[in-house]
């Protein structure tokens, strides 16, 4: 088991994530707080682990492959939701709220108290995989879901920012559970009760962490809110007396928020440049989060600023803003209501409030 310090109180450009080289991994980029951290430990309170699991005993992978293949029995004949979505499974204490659509999920304990999370691409999701690739082609998003479930299988492994174990159950990823809230539900929601200036810290890394993995050649394919979720630790301990006390005048400091990018199925189109990749994936991010936001004061015009000040790529900054100065297309008005709900936008008018946001903060 490897443990690493996480960052308790990051600045608002997300804990310098910016600094990454550009081969940083997951685990570099926890080192990286942990450097954060070990420099700023005189003035900062003791900081809390972030465990990142190894591969489990033998006796155990047995115990998660058979739950796993439980659940795979159990759900084979569950029928798609493409309005509706399925619960995602979780602790009552995450209180997410949030829908899946082409995957259905269970929480299972191993018999060492371990939580496990599984996540099961049923038989019939081909069909909302269809539907959501029509309205992605009609609305002009150069992305798609896949209909085999060992495409969806071996992209989810390649992607995920948190361990799979190994269980080899068709249709089916095993991964630990981690505490978290969904980054939809946090501002749409205020699931969490966090003030605004921890959201903002979270949105801030949540954009150094984009950085990083496109640094490595990586894009994500709809990175929306919906599919970021912040692995939440416990705030530690302040004394009551000393300078820790008085730097926090009495008040707990807010909880590590740790983005982690999830719903790894969605890629780009073969023929789509890099650069333009990596715009669609900023486009998705701060189009959804301004249109989920109903916690931070001020709309778009104050957000979309916040969001921008972490692209650190000249370039997609330039296509980004191209393509907001773009008139709303006929296949974007046609296809509205996919193209809205994934963006996390209420009507279009706050859809033109944040293309021109963007353009006037350029």
């Amino acid at each position: 088991m490897v443990s690493i310090p996480g960052c308790a109180r990051s600045e608002q450009r997300g804990c310098g994530l910016d600094k990454i080289p550009k081969n940083a991994t997951l685990r570099g980029y926890l080192n990286h707080l942990t450097i954060q951290s070990s420099r700023t430990q005189e003035r900062r309170p003791a900081m809390p682990s972030v465990a990142l699991p190894d591969l489990l005993p033998p006796a155990l992978m047995d115990e998660l492959t058979a739950a796993a293949w439980r659940f795979r029995r159990d759900a084979a004949w569950t029928l798609p939701r493409i309005f509706t979505g399925h619960p995602v499974a979780h602790r009552p204490e995450d209180d997410v709220r949030v829908k899946n659509f082409s995957t259905i999920t269970r929480v299972v304990q191993l018999s060492d108290g371990q939580l496990m999370f599984l996540v099961y691409r049923y038989p019939l999701s081909w069909i909302h995989s269809l539907t959501d690739n029509l309205q992605r082609w009609g609305s002009g998003r150069p992305s798609a879901k896949p209909f085999r479930r060992s495409v969806w299988h071996r992209r989810f492994s390649k992607k995920s920012q948190l361990l799979v174990y190994p269980i080899n159950v068709p249709g089916v990823v095993a991964m630990q559970y981690c505490p978290n809230f969904n980054l939809y539900d946090v501002l749409h929601h205020n699931v969490g009760n966090l003030p605004a200036r921890q959201i903002q810290r979270a949105l801030g890394t949540t954009s150094s962490l984009i950085n990083v993995v496109h640094a490595q050649g990586i894009t994500w394919g709809e990175l929306i809110v919906q599919n970021i979720i912040l692995r939440r630790f416990p705030p530690v301990e302040i004394p009551t007396s000393g300078p820790l006390h008085r730097e926090f005048s009495g008040r707990a400091p807010d909880p590590t928020l740790l983005p982690i990018l999830c719903d790894t199925e969605v890629e780009y189109q073969r023929g789509v440049p890099l650069s333009l990749r990596r715009m669609y994936d900023w486009r998705d991010f701060i189009f959804s989060a301004c249109g989920a936001n109903t916690v931070i004061a001020g709309g778009p015009e104050a957000l979309v600023p916040h969001l921008l000040q972490n692209l650190n790529d000249d370039q997609v900054r330039e296509l980004l803003i191209k393509e907001c100065r773009k008139p709303r297309s006929l296949g974007q008005t046609l296809f509205w209501q996919g193209f809205s709900g994934a963006l996390s936008l209420p009507s279009v008018e706050m859809f033109d409030r944040i293309r021109s946001a963007i353009v006037n903060a350029a």
